[in-house]
């Protein structure tokens, strides 16, 4: 009876505490980001072939872990910063490790190009990859801008951010369905464009904004010793966590496999949209919290906890039923989308 009680008392504490709240109020904003692609899947599927979201997939899947070495993950430690000032030099140094790593990829992405010219590669290269290290650009920057408003815990600006990403991204490529694939990859890469242009205007401190002085290419070698178990745990985590995740992408890619592969990636990205309302709002309200905790007490382990304990209540009903529904739920959406 006394461990029912003390249970039910933790309950209560989860759920009526600060940082539940504060996951409720950002899933609530992120749901009608979400909700615009949903929306809009019905007319992309009537507008571009499998063929073209097979290679989105492709082309956002490779960035996407192309992204994780971008800026070294040292926007990760804007949460730890001790001051003020130390935000900005990691600010710049985050810009300065990104400004690196696209320019040695655009180097290398043209070389295979320009030898693709004069000698043939063995395999066909599609001359859409050039597109690459801007995509991965646009990545890095975002991730660093989102990381910064994150740490100033501008939550409201973070939702706001993703409703205007889903509503530019789908926009665009609507209306530029009538160039194939072009108009996916525009639509993504001008979404993020206007997510950036939204986040920077949106900074409380200008500092970073109005001095040019900021963007001096510096490394701020003391930082990347104080904060150097970021990118060696994180780092290598991350990219196996995104690669695991991509695994069927690269595979039916390598395979040629284009149409299975617009058809799965279609069906990843409405199975991933519920998940992510809850995820991302989780992730970003415990990134902070935890560091606070590890700050104030040297651990973050109640948090985790906490939000381990909060993970499972809520991801319990919605599986269940995926799990039994889920084959009838896709027939009829997709035998929608074909008539």
């Amino acid at each position: 009876m006394q461990r029912f009680i003390v249970k039910s008392n933790f309950a209560k504490a989860v759920f009526e505490s600060h940082f539940f709240r504060s996951i409720v109020a950002l899933a609530s904003s992120n749901a009608l980001s979400q909700v615009i692609p949903l929306l809009v899947i019905p007319l992309l599927t009537r507008l571009y072939s499998p063929d073209d979201f097979g290679f989105i997939a492709t082309l956002v899947s490779i960035c996407s872990i192309l992204s994780v070495f971008a800026s070294g993950k040292f926007e990760l430690a804007f949460v730890m910063a001790e001051s003020e000032e130390e935000r900005v030099r990691l600010f710049v140094l985050c810009f300065s490790l990104l400004t690196i790593f696209i320019s040695v990829l655009s180097v290398i992405t043209c070389s295979i190009f320009v030898y693709d010219y004069f000698f043939d590669l063995t395999f066909f290269l599609d001359k859409r990859y050039l597109l690459v290290p801007l995509v991965v650009l646009l990545l890095g920057m975002s991730n660093i801008l989102y990381n910064l408003m994150n740490c100033e815990k501008k939550f409201k600006d973070l939702a706001l951010s993703s409703i205007v990403y889903s509503f530019v991204n789908n926009g665009v490529a609507l209306a530029l369905s009538f160039v194939s694939s072009i108009g996916l990859i525009a639509g993504e890469m001008v979404g993020r464009i206007s997510v950036i242009l939204y986040l920077k205007r949106s900074f409380s401190d200008k500092e970073i904004l109005t001095k040019p002085r900021c963007f001096a290419f510096r490394f701020n070698k003391d930082l990347i010793k104080k904060y150097k178990k970021i990118p060696l745990y994180t780092i290598p985590s991350e990219s196996m966590d995104v690669y695991t995740k991509q695994v069927p992408v690269y595979l039916m890619s390598f395979l040629d496999l284009m149409t299975p592969l617009g058809f799965y990636a279609l069906t990843d990205k409405v199975l991933n949209k519920p998940v992510s309302i809850i995820g991302r709002a989780v992730s970003v309200t415990f990134r902070i919290r935890a560091a606070e905790d590890f700050v104030s007490y040297h651990s973050c382990r109640p948090i985790l906890l906490k939000t381990f304990c909060l993970l499972i209540v809520l991801s319990v009903l919605p599986f269940t039923f995926l799990y039994i529904y889920a084959v009838e739920i896709f027939s009829f959406k997709y035998s929608y989308i074909s008539k």
